[in-house]
């Protein structure tokens, strides 16, 4: 599920020029501006906080009750025309607006920023914004990647508004894994009274952000120069995917029941995939034996071969590994030891 939120048949979310997130939304060609990328995001909508009361029926009718410190987040979307309940937050919550997270990254434009993506999602109880850096780096003379700030806020109580600097590989997504770790790189602002930060808070975001893509720059680097034979091929998938104990515990003494060779047999799958797209895939055979290539390899595999379906054999995937994002930050964690 995209999450993304529908109005009147069309999406909330809006890209520049390359589409995203399953194709949905808009993309435009020209460069989007904060009132550009509000419009068309159909973000052009403020909430409010509301008094809320319960319903109380009895014998003797209906009873009003208010109940104290708390509040509805409400929203009237001009398109939808109707009021519609976001989430419940307490006393100290505070909105922050929409335009409110456009005037923060604002600041930034006139230092070589643009607007990527901007959109709605859960039906309007969270929103986000990408805009792409000026700055980016290079893996190996060859393999660019941008970096973006990521801004995101709840209408929900659920989340502060954070803002975080990412890189985005142009291809397969690969130094967003890499962002991830570097959680030292957020700036977080909270729903309350004082909210409304400075232009100066924004320029600290852009300051950070050479440190940063220092940081990746080493990371990819040392991926990069790590030379890889196949013997550490083979000694790296089998740390990624390791047999359970349990299981390993039993070779050798018992014979192994039949959903534990299925597992096994899983394992052995997954590894001899990734070793295949290592050596053979046309995406990898560019880029020479090193760590960089072999982590490429794993975010191949979890982007475009690992979807199993059937309830069996689900049920014996979740017992070896996390999915998705898990196995990349894991292969990432092993291949920079």
């Amino acid at each position: 599920m995209h999450n993304l939120e529908q109005i009147n048949g069309e999406t909330a979310f809006v890209a520049y020029r390359k589409p995203g997130w399953h194709g949905l939304g808009q993309v435009v060609e020209e460069e989007l501006t904060a009132e550009s990328a509000i419009t068309k995001a159909m973000l052009d909508w403020e909430v409010e906080l509301h008094p809320i009361y319960s319903s109380v029926m009895s014998n003797d009718g209906v009873e009003v009750v208010p109940v104290e410190d708390k509040f509805a987040v409400i929203r009237k979307h001009p398109l939808l025309g109707e009021r519609d309940a976001l989430g419940v937050v307490g006393t100290r919550y505070t909105p922050i607006q929409n335009r409110a997270v456009f005037n923060f990254l604002d600041a930034l434009v006139d230092s070589g920023s643009s607007y990527e993506t901007a959109g709605s999602i859960d039906g309007g109880k969270k929103i986000f914004i990408t805009m792409r850096m000026p700055n980016g780096i290079l893996v190996d003379g060859k393999d660019k990647s941008d970096m973006y700030i990521f801004a995101t806020t709840s209408h929900d109580g659920s989340f502060s508004m954070n803002v975080s600097l990412t890189a985005v590989r142009v291809v397969c997504q690969n130094t967003w894994r890499m962002a991830r770790r570097a959680s030292q790189y957020k700036h977080t602002i909270r729903h309350t009274a004082n909210s409304n930060k400075s232009i100066a808070q924004a320029r600290d975001v852009m300051q950070f952000s050479f440190q940063y893509g220092g940081f990746l720059q080493e990371q990819a680097d040392k991926l990069v120069n790590t030379v890889v034979h196949s013997h550490d091929v083979d000694n790296f998938l089998s740390n990624l995917f390791p047999i359970p104990s349990d299981i390993a515990g039993a070779m050798g003494k018992r014979p192994l029941e039949k959903n534990e060779l299925k597992v096994i047999t899983m394992l052995d799958n997954k590894k001899d995939t990734i070793k295949n797209l290592y050596h053979n895939s046309p995406g990898q055979q560019m880029l020479d034996n090193n760590a960089w290539r072999l982590f490429n390899s794993v975010t191949e595999y979890s982007d475009y071969y690992s979807t199993v379906r059937g309830s069996d054999t689900r049920r014996a995937e979740r017992v070896v590994l996390a999915e998705g994002e898990v196995l990349k930050d894991r292969a990432l964690d092993l291949l920079l030891q």
